[in-house]
């Protein structure tokens, strides 16, 4: 039990360096042959179409966005004309966000991508983008959105950050467990897990309330 409880706490301390790396790291865009944003709130797709305005990139892909939503975004952010949108329609979850867009990264035999998300969910869409890429050469490079930055000292962080963090780094398990399951069985769950009593019932318990 002390054995299980000692590797128990490291693998969350090397976790939380991870994240830690990927909070603190900031980084100016630059030119990538697609800009990805994980959808989730306005601000996330904003910031995705004024960056990809700057024309930085030849494709722009907002996970998940079908047509007629990326019609009305096309007005309400006045696309222009230097990129072309790549319609991601399916994704459900953070690991369908990487999944997909991956696929499309590899379809359009694209090298490097600009994933747009925001700050406190940065480290678990980064790292998911990453392993699903893995080996094929690809180059993602964090454009976080929203929220107060990361101090380098977590001592400074505010109660919601670590909040925030707490339940990111508890939620890339799921996403992990998502990730396996997938590889083994080659389908996705036929509704969205997170929507299911089980896994809200066990969210209650382990997940901050924010």
């Amino acid at each position: 039990m002390l054995r299980f409880l000692l590797f128990a706490v490291f693998f969350f301390l090397m976790e939380f360096l991870v994240f830690y790396l990927i909070l603190t790291h900031s980084r100016t865009p630059e030119k990538a042959d697609l800009i990805a944003v994980f959808a989730g709130t306005n601000s996330r797709i904003e910031k995705g179409y004024n960056l990809a305005n700057s024309c930085p990139a030849k494709f722009l892909t907002i996970s998940p966005c079908n047509a007629k939503q990326l019609e009305t975004a096309n007005g309400k952010f006045k696309k222009e004309t230097c990129y072309r949108l790549l319609i991601e329609n399916r994704a459900e979850t953070t690991f369908q966000n990487a999944l997909f867009v991956g696929d499309l990264i590899i379809k359009e035999n694209l090298n490097s991508v600009l994933l747009v998300t925001s700050s406190y969910h940065m480290p678990r869409s980064y790292l998911l983008s990453r392993i699903q890429l893995l080996g094929e050469g690809v180059e993602v490079i964090p454009v976080s959105v929203e929220g107060q930055a990361f101090s380098k000292s977590p001592l400074d962080w505010t109660v919601e950050q670590k909040k925030r963090v707490y339940n990111e780094m508890v939620e890339l398990w799921g996403s992990l467990a998502e990730m396996v399951w997938y590889r083994l069985t080659k389908h996705l769950p036929k509704k969205n897990l997170n929507r299911s009593r089980v896994v809200s019932f066990i969210k209650g318990i382990l997940l901050f309330d924010i």
